[in-house]
């Protein structure tokens, strides 16, 4: 498939399904204006918030006005790209929308321009960078203000948060060796802590979550499920080859690009039965398919392009899933369930480190998960993989230091 025509479907797809919803469905547009208005932070389900039309084609539309930008911005289709709208198609029913985005990609664009660097090096920031929209939809709904200063304060909010995703971002690696792939999520983390601490001086409510909606499980399921299944068809219509499929199960997955590596059939396929497995691990443990919930499997399903696995996953799920049901955990409540799925971030532990290590890094990162929401307040959507940053940090850096024992089979910058 050439890169223009992939881009072009892509816009295409995003745009055309919201157009239906819209079009049949008259509870649609209401539930936007709701969804747009609404805060924002963690934990905000847009099928709560908006009703089932309306998060889907919130989450269309963010998307495609994603696809367009990187269109717009010359970026390359690879594994980054397929990972970050896949990620934000996840995280439309659960925080981003098409306007409070708009706010961090005017910061990132200003960062590239005053530095004179061209914008598609920072897809990444772009993409990743949007899990800070929060900060913006929070500035207009929350401070006790007539209506057009707080505009101004959340649009120059997210200017503020996108201009300091790049600079940031690019340093962050060197703490956690690359061994969270949601490395713009744990800049983003240390960006949404100086925001929480401003917010918290000014006395202003945090406690704004909405409970979750899991009535559409059945609906999302299908959907999900034709979404991989279509996945498999296209893998087979590029074409797939054991070699290629073999290589990228064994590639411990560290700043790896699988399109690039081993092409699109394989990743494809990866993809898919990521998604597959995901969707299983719900149904085995009895979880619903809310917001935050779907927005955990199409990341992972995204991260199929970039770094993620089946052999290199499954055992920070195991470790995750022990600490749920561990008396020190409610694996029932959201985080902890999400965290199944997101706590993936870690994946190349898992062939770098071992198995039992990799298990015991999915306990830990469970449990730290509620104090990375208490430190940045829920302004960063991707808590996660604020979190998987520290437990990088801990126990990466230093077994880099005593066991290297694997080599790296790949690294990409």
């Amino acid at each position: 498939m050439k890169k223009n025509n992939a881009w072009v479907l892509t816009v295409l797809v995003t745009f055309s399904l919201p157009a239906l919803l819209l079009l049949s469905d008259a509870t649609t547009w209401p539930g936007l204006i709701q969804i747009w208005q609404s805060p924002s932070i963690l934990v905000t389900d847009y099928f709560t918030v908006g009703g089932f039309s309306a998060a889907i084609a919130n989450a269309w539309l963010t998307t495609g006005l994603s696809a367009m930008l990187l269109l717009a911005i010359k970026a390359p289709f690879n594994g980054v790209a397929i990972a970050g709208l896949f990620t934000i198609a996840g995280f439309a029913v659960f925080g981003k929308t098409p306007l409070n985005v708009l706010p961090i990609w005017m910061g990132i664009t200003l960062y590239a321009y005053q530095t004179n660097t061209p914008r598609s090096q920072w897809t990444a920031a772009y993409l990743f960078g949007t899990a800070m929209g929060p900060i913006a939809s929070y500035l207009w709904a929350v401070p006790p203000m007539a209506l057009i200063p707080r505009m101004v304060l959340g649009v120059v909010g997210g200017v503020i948060a996108g201009y300091l995703i790049p600079p940031v971002s690019i340093r962050t690696p060197k703490l956690h060796l690359g061994y969270n792939l949601y490395n713009i999520g744990f800049t983003i983390g240390l960006i949404g802590t100086l925001f929480t601490v401003f917010i918290r001086w000014a006395g202003w409510n945090l406690s704004l979550s909405t409970p979750v909606d899991g009535s559409h499980t059945g609906g999302l399921t299908i959907l999900l499920l034709g979404l991989f299944g279509s996945m498999l068809i296209l893998a087979q219509r590029v074409g797939v080859t054991k070699e290629s499929l073999r290589g990228l199960i064994k590639d411990i997955g560290l700043g790896s690009d699988f399109v690039n590596h081993y092409g699109w059939g394989a990743t494809l396929v990866n993809m898919a039965l990521l998604g597959y497995l995901s969707v299983l691990l719900v149904w085995v443990l009895g979880f619903e398919l809310h917001g935050p919930m779907v927005a955990g499997v199409l990341t992972v399903v995204g991260f199929g392009a970039f770094g993620k696995h089946i052999l290199n996953v499954v055992p920070l799920m195991i470790g995750a899933a022990l600490m749920g049901w561990s008396p020190w955990v409610d694996g029932q409540a959201v985080g902890p369930s999400i965290a199944i799925l997101f706590v993936t971030a870690l994946a190349p532990v898992s062939l770098k480190f071992g198995v039992v290590i990799a298990i015991l890094v999915g306990m830990l990162h469970v449990f730290l998960g509620p104090y990375g929401l208490w430190m940045q307040g829920g302004f960063a959507l991707y808590n996660n993989g604020f979190v998987a940053g520290f437990v990088a940090i801990l126990v990466a850096q230093p077994l880099q230091q005593w066991s290297l024992k694997r080599p790296l089979k790949n690294k990409t910058s």
